[in-house]
């Protein structure tokens, strides 16, 4: 095999594309997507913000277009897309706004629960707070206002997921909440449920009312007394398990009240506060880094929900010596990657994945926060991808980068997924997505499946849809291709719909890895038609 960059020549092959009824966004003849794809496609991938195709304003107009078509031919699908995107794709801002437009079905006629979505769907109080200003933007054409029933669902939200550590982390947040829906606060106070006792005496707190009572309340207790500044903030920090967020905006932390904060933190607040850890001093802490270990393990990983490039991100933030010489660090990190991405399956033939490197991969998907730079681009979720699902079958599988020419042996299968990772970092040059294919075709090496994991904007040779059909021809029949698309630009497709044995999945969650590992298994399926599957009762 080749063992650097390398340009190919393409077998020449039209027949696909005369059947095509659209343009892509470089003007290379594509196919229009169905629309229950085009919208998997927008609440997986839409964070309505400039990439190298379109700017922000161009994504939103767009996204909304979608919802409002969806919700129209099919709100049941419509309604098990918006939950599939918010708990496996993990996205939040689509789903809140397909909440929304949701929470104008009259609940009378509608064929689900829309109080069980909204819970389903609105997770936190941020959530909560995107979806009120939906429903009262007049611009947005969504709703008119809250209304009855929505007021009803922020009331059912307040009672039954409040908690302390809520009202302390979200308490301007939660107070705009409870002042819009109006909760029978004392009521609250009198049940006999628990938790709904709790949410009234905490909305009275954070409302200010003046019969509030926090007495036993521990980690509210602790919060005002640290307002007042009459206890030792760390040990306030320990016996009121303080979130970090509340306890900066009192005080100026020192080292030690740094610890105690880093010593409190859940998952995703560590993995996205490595840097502030690193400035503060204290990776080698050994109280500090005990807890990174266990906070990093598969089961806490996976229960917080951390995307891949995610950790990715926070090992970036890193200096490059910190990544060398904290051993330990280099191994939770892989920990957690690894946990972030398992439920993959192992493939049961010969894998040819193709991961697009050309110029238009530098679309930034995440920015750093506050003290870093640091950003994650489609090529960075591309490598991390790429890298997991060579490793599922190493000696099976041959990973190819590709623009306007192919990237041989880019990273070895052996190396960490880090280390992979960090050697696919340089986009540049034109789309080419039959590339991959070519090369197989002209090398007439035989794999059963193919997967292309890309931005689709392919406007260069004879098209990916030729080279499925010429490769089918010459090689095996059977090839069963998969199209990864880290994109948003919903309008096209590079092959037909009706095209056998080609499988679409979209976005950058653990959810992608699992759906092309059990692609890759013989479980042959489409995006949609597991949306399809999703329960609107459990």
């Amino acid at each position: 095999m080749p063992t650097s960059r390398q340009k190919l020549k393409v077998f020449s092959a039209e027949d696909a594309l005369t059947k095509a009824d659209t343009v892509n966004k470089e003007g290379f003849p594509a196919f229009s997507q169905p629309l229950k794809d085009q919208v998997a496609q927008m609440l997986l991938t839409n964070l309505m913000q400039d990439t190298f195709y379109a700017n922000g304003k161009e994504q939103t107009e767009d996204a909304m277009k979608l919802h409002a078509a969806m919700f129209k031919e099919d709100p049941v699908f419509y309604a098990k897309a918006v939950k599939y995107a918010r708990n496996q794709g993990m996205m939040k801002l689509q789903p809140t706004i397909g909440m929304a437009f949701l929470s104008t079905l009259s609940t009378k006629k509608a064929e689900f629960g829309i109080s069980k979505l909204f819970i389903d769907v609105i997770r936190t109080p941020k959530d909560a707070v995107t979806f009120i200003e939906l429903c009262m933007a007049e611009g947005a054409g969504i709703r008119k206002g809250l209304g009855t029933h929505v007021k009803n669902m922020l009331r059912k939200f307040v009672a039954h997921k409040i908690s302390e550590y809520w009202a302390i982390k979200y308490g301007p947040d939660l107070t705009r909440i409870i002042r819009l829906a109006r909760p029978n606060l004392v009521q609250w106070t009198k049940s006999e449920d628990p938790q709904i006792k709790l949410a009234g005496r905490l909305g009275l707190y954070l409302v200010g009312a003046e019969n509030a009572d926090i007495t036993g309340l521990a980690q509210i207790e602790a919060y005002e007394q640290l307002k007042k500044g009459i206890a030792s903030p760390i040990e306030l920090i320990k016996t009121g398990k303080l979130p970090h967020e509340a306890v900066t905006g009192i005080i100026k932390p020192t080292q030690d009240v740094w610890r105690e904060l880093f010593l409190q933190m859940p998952t995703l607040a560590l993995v996205r506060n490595i840097a502030n850890i690193q400035e503060n001093g204290l990776l080698e802490d050994p109280r500090i880094m005990a807890h990174i270990q266990k906070t990093f393990s598969a089961e806490r990983v996976r229960k917080a929900k951390v995307l891949p490039y995610q950790l990715f991100m926070s090992f970036l933030t890193l200096t490059p010596i910190q990544r060398v010489v904290s051993t330990y660090l280099y191994k939770a990190y892989e920990t957690a990657l690894d946990a972030s991405l398992l439920n993959a399956l192992a493939p049961d033939g010969r894998v040819l994945i193709g991961y697009d490197v050309s110029g238009s991969m530098g679309s930034v998907i995440s920015s750093g926060r506050k003290r870093t730079e640091i950003v994650i681009r489609y090529i960075d979720v591309a490598a991390i991808f790429a890298v997991v699902l060579t490793k599922l079958a190493p000696d099976k599988t041959v990973a190819l980068g590709f623009d306007d020419g192919l990237r041989m042996n880019a990273f070895n299968p052996l190396d960490t997924v880090l280390t992979a990772v960090s050697k696919i970092n340089t986009p540049g040059g034109g789309t080419q997505l039959d590339l991959p294919l070519s090369w197989a075709l002209q090398n007439n090496q035989k794999f059963d499946y193919f997967v292309g994991i890309t931005d689709t904007m392919e406007w260069l040779g004879s098209g990916v849809a030729n080279l499925i059909n010429q490769y089918r021809q010459h090689i095996n029949k059977n090839l069963v291709a998969v199209l990864v698309r880290i994109d948003s630009y919903t309008q096209s497709r590079p092959t037909p719909q009706n095209m056998s044995g080609v499988y679409y999945v979209y976005g950058w969650s653990p959810q992608v890895i699992e759906f092309v590992s059990s692609v890759l298994s013989g479980q042959l399926r489409n995006l949609t038609d597991r949306i399809d599957l999703v329960s609107l009762t459990d």
